[in-house]
């Protein structure tokens, strides 16, 4: 039996600019209703409905031509009920969507409607009642049916918990800030609203189970917005959210939401884990055009759609007040979008909300890097003054994750003291108060990708010495506002800035990929740099890299074993084996007849050059007889360092015998390419004999000394090296 909606309210024209509000029916027919679900086949979750009718929606509205803010809506509902609803919201996205939130009379519901050609998709929420009504199309035949679903048992998986940074990527970007002056937050009456722009995006499986068991993808895209920003708009955050760019991406889910986000985050120019692999699976390299797309179309937050059975969704939570343009990505399951507040749960995470402090598990609040003192960003509960149980979006509904067992009702708004629900507070300044940490994040998450500002990415940090290190980055800038400057900034504060930091580098105008050299540092210090790209936008920075100069390394070095020992001198010398971390200025020998010389307290030293490798170092001015200890050293930033010591003793001048009689022999070693004498002469200095010496090595000469007169004698060894000379005694027989 078909029941004809008769308008008895004044028939409208086409809206304009100005034209008086209008009444009109949600339906314009709507067939008897039914219990059995045979006709809903292409409906997954028929056990959830407990009656249902083939309806016609009102072609008012379905056009954004004949439907505008403050008309009014009768929801004649099964023929038993009809509510009045009053458009909040109208808009055409960018599929050519048409879609309208309403709130219902005494603010107790709500309507969200979202049409695409001819087929709409849309949910009537009275959260008071526990009434749950959805709006939906036969893939095949497009006849839309009105269902009255049980609202316990909606398909609604609670999302994973807010991504956190894994253990490797702690030393890039999210250490606890040191020194760092937080810049001056949003004033709370500041009325500006903040357009934060979103793009989603959909996997070809995603897209399969709208299309033939959702109402559509585009329908679910809209829906799935559309009460999204209801929430934002319920909670008085001043943010508008427009979609600006949807597209399919060729990517196969694999079945671990954890892992589908970190692949969707990780970019060509950005891997969270600093490699390829992390838990048995393979990161980056997925959906690289994602990151394509969201530069092209200014995207501050991306969404992906996906189609899985493990959580309801799961996103990069928000843990700098300054942002993270790198982690505003989000996944969200498709069986649940259009039907749920899970799009703006996981887009409340990218801004920086988290769950109620009470859960046991995942428990807010949010662990701010640089906001101490913010320990309000979490979810609420609380009893109404009708006796019945709420929440806000970032609290699990469900008693099974509280200690009290209590189940609540999820309503469409997050945490604040300031707003009420049911005669009630939907939140605590202290304990539950997520809309305040919007008000201040919010322009921030709107800035991440700004028109014609330049796009920014910074390599890592490579080649770290003590004072010194290697980074860079890539600039993509837009044609019509070239880039002027580029460069690198750091500091030992967090988040440095071309107005904050402790040095810079400038590599000129240009796009493209460039390094820097970081100088000028400090040992054994943790230091933050970020690229940056001036144009006459303004200045863009890239994401910040942390890193730590190491402590200065001592350098090591080996004692050679002495060679070619003389009388006094001797060849020896080391490897140095390990330059440690800094240049090697200084290597040599030292040398004393006392154990352990040092540079400071020796007898002889050798400066044999500088760096790592092998030397040779010649041992001067030794005295014949004597036993000398000898090491190797190496000097470097940190300090000198020594080698294993060795010992040595020196030949003497050989004369025997002494007394001598009528000869004398004498032994030595001769390394002289030049004419070598032996002289001996008496007390008076007269020469009594000379005997050149041809030979070269060891020298062993006889001197025939018969007719000398006895008495006391000196020989010498004339050569360019120094010998020393000998007394000797002549017998006289």
């Amino acid at each position: 039996m078909l029941f004809l909606m008769l308008c008895v309210f004044a028939a409208h024209s086409s809206a304009t600019a100005g034209r008086e509000n209008h009444n009109l029916f949600l339906f314009s027919a709507q067939h008897q209703q039914r219990i059995d679900s045979e006709t809903l086949s292409f409906y997954e979750s028929r056990d959830a409905v407990t009656r249902f009718a083939e309806v016609q929606v009102s072609k008012e509205l379905q056009s954004e031509s004949s439907l505008s803010t403050g008309d009014r809506i009768a929801l004649n509902l099964f023929g038993d009920s009809i509510l009045s609803a009053k458009v909040q919201r109208s808009s055409t996205n960018v599929n050519g969507s048409f879609y309208f939130t309403a709130l219902l009379e005494n603010d107790e519901g709500y309507l969200v409607l979202s049409t695409t050609g001819n087929r709409s998709l849309g949910n009537i929420f009275i959260p008071s009642e526990g009434l749950f009504y959805k709006i939906i199309s036969d893939p095949l035949t497009h006849n839309h049916y009105l269902l009255d679903l049980q609202l316990r048992d909606k398909d609604i998986l609670e999302s994973s918990p807010p991504l956190l940074s894994p253990e490797t990527e702690n030393t890039d970007a999210f250490l606890p800030l040191q020194n760092y002056n937080i810049p001056k937050l949003s004033d709370s009456r500041d009325l500006e609203v903040a357009e934060i722009d979103v793009m989603v995006v959909y996997t070809p499986a995603a897209k399969a189970w709208a299309d033939n068991h959702g109402g559509g993808i585009h329908n679910v895209i809209a829906l799935s917005m559309a009460n999204t920003q209801l929430v934002f708009d319920n909670s008085q955050t001043l943010v508008n959210l427009p979609l600006v760019y949807t597209s399919s991406v060729e990517y196969e889910e694999t079945g671990n939401t954890m892992i589908d986000l970190w692949r969707l985050i990780a970019s060509p120019l950005y891997n969270p884990f600093g490699s390829s692999i992390w838990g048995g699976y393979a990161i980056p390299g997925f959906m690289d055009e994602v990151h394509e797309m969201r530069n092209t179309h200014h995207a501050d937050l991306c969404v992906l759609l996906t189609y899985t059975h493990d959580a309801g969704g799961m996103a990069k939570k928000l843990s700098s007040i300054l942002g993270a343009p790198h982690h505003a990505f989000s996944i969200v399951r498709v069986q649940q979008a259009a039907h749920s507040y899970t799009m703006a749960h996981e887009l409340g995470h990218n801004l920086g909300c988290d769950h109620h402090k009470e859960q046991n598990v995942y428990p807010g609040p949010t662990q701010w890097v640089n906001w101490p003192e913010n320990l309000w960003s979490a979810g609420w509960r609380w009893q109404g003054d009708d006796g019945n149980y709420y929440c806000s979006v970032m609290t699990y509904a469900s008693g099974l994750y509280f200690d009290d067992g209590i189940t609540h009702t999820r309503v469409p708004m997050f945490s604040s003291p300031l707003i009420h629900y049911k005669g009630v507070p939907a939140g605590h300044p202290e304990d539950g108060d997520n809309v305040r940490t919007i008000l201040e994040t919010r322009h921030i998450v709107a800035n991440y990708r700004v028109p014609g500002m330049a796009l920014v990415s910074t390599a890592g940090v490579t080649d770290i010495a003590l004072f010194n290190a290697v980074s860079g980055g890539n600039i993509d800038a837009c044609d019509d506002h070239p880039v002027t400057q580029r460069g690198l900034v750091w500091d030992t504060r967090s988040f440095p800035t071309l107005q904050q930091h402790a040095g810079k580098s400038k590599e000129g105008g240009g796009e493209g990929a460039f390094s820097s050299i970081i100088n000028n540092l400090e040992h054994s210090t943790g230091y933050y740099v970020t690229a940056y790209a001036q144009n006459e936008i303004g200045t863009a920075y890239g994401l910040q890299r942390y890193f730590q100069t190491p402590e200065p390394l001592i350098a090591h070095v080996s004692t050679s074993n002495a060679q070619w020992t003389r009388h006094n001198s001797a060849i020896a010398g080391g490897i140095v084996t390990d330059g440690g971390n800094s240049e090697v200025y200084q290597r040599g020998v030292v040398w004393s007849t006392r154990s352990n010389p040092t540079i400071d307290n020796y007898e002889g030293i050798t400066r044999d050059g500088t760096g790592t490798g092998t030397f040779e170092s010649k041992m001067t001015d030794l005295r014949p007889g004597a036993r000398y200890f000898y090491r190797a050293y190496v000097s470097n930033y940190a300090g000198t360092n020594y080698g294993v010591q060795h010992t040595l003793s020196v030949p003497e001048v050989s004369v025997y015998p002494n007394p001598f009689s009528d000869r004398l022999d004498v032994t030595f070693y001769n390394e002289s390419q030049q004419e070598v004498v032996i002289v001996l002469v008496n007390l008076q200095g007269q020469t009594v004999k000379k005997k050149p010496v041809q030979q070269h090595g060891v020298v062993q000469a006889s001197l025939n000394l018969g007719n000398l007169s006895a008495g006391l004698y000196f020989l010498s060894i004339q050569s360019e090296y120094p010998f020393p000379v000998s007394a000797v005694i002549n017998m006289g027989y």
